[in-house]
């Protein structure tokens, strides 16, 4: 058995030899019992005829995100205009952070980065500030509805990766819980 850890990697890999080709990959666990069941797994599904070599020792092709995307966008049919451009709008700031990461490194712990580093922004400020100084902004911090929303169409996104294009991946929304929208505001009305 060949389970070992990689540096600065939090999961175990396993390395051997099947039909004279070598097999190297992560086993995505951090406990050393489980990743010599899943290496042992591997081989049984190697063995059985199950998976195929081919499959595992292919280099897989790293879309990334940004690429992703368009492509999503390019096949989206039968939808508003004003949903489109909200898709669009909404799709800046993950191209902004994910653009240039593969769809395949992004994971929970990316997308809770991501949540986190957008409550800490501030909100754009008016187009006219916007003329005299590009990155102005305002004192207002991003509203938990609009991360919501861009995790929602980057569960889209990774939706149509996996249903249309048949990539095998993880969806990093799974399991997460939405920020809770705390966007009421009190109005007083007098007569």
């Amino acid at each position: 058995m060949a389970v070992y850890k990689r540096e600065k990697s939090k999961f175990y890999w396993t390395k051997f030899r099947f039909q004279g080709k070598l097999v190297q990959q992560s086993t995505r666990c951090s406990s050393k019992a489980k990743a010599r069941a899943f290496e042992e797994a591997l081989k049984t599904q190697l063995n059985f005829g199950r998976i195929k070599i081919e499959d595992l020792a292919a280099p897989k092709e790293s879309l990334l995100f940004r690429d992703a995307c368009e492509q999503f966008f390019a096949d989206l049919e039968d939808v508003k205009d004003s949903t489109r451009r909200r898709y669009r709008t909404a799709a800046n700031s993950l191209i902004d952070y994910f653009g240039n990461i593969p769809v395949d490194k992004i994971d929970q712990e990316v997308l809770i980065k991501y949540r986190k580093h957008r409550r800490l922004q501030k909100v754009k400020a008016p187009v006219k500030k916007l003329r005299k100084d590009k990155k102005a902004t305002t004192a207002k911090t991003i509203k938990p509805a609009t991360i919501n929303r861009e995790c929602t169409l980057l569960s889209m996104v990774f939706r149509y990766l996996i249903v249309v294009k048949k990539l095998r991946l993880a969806m990093p929304t799974l399991g997460l819980k939405q920020l809770s929208e705390d966007n009421i505001s009190d109005r007083l009305v007098t007569i």
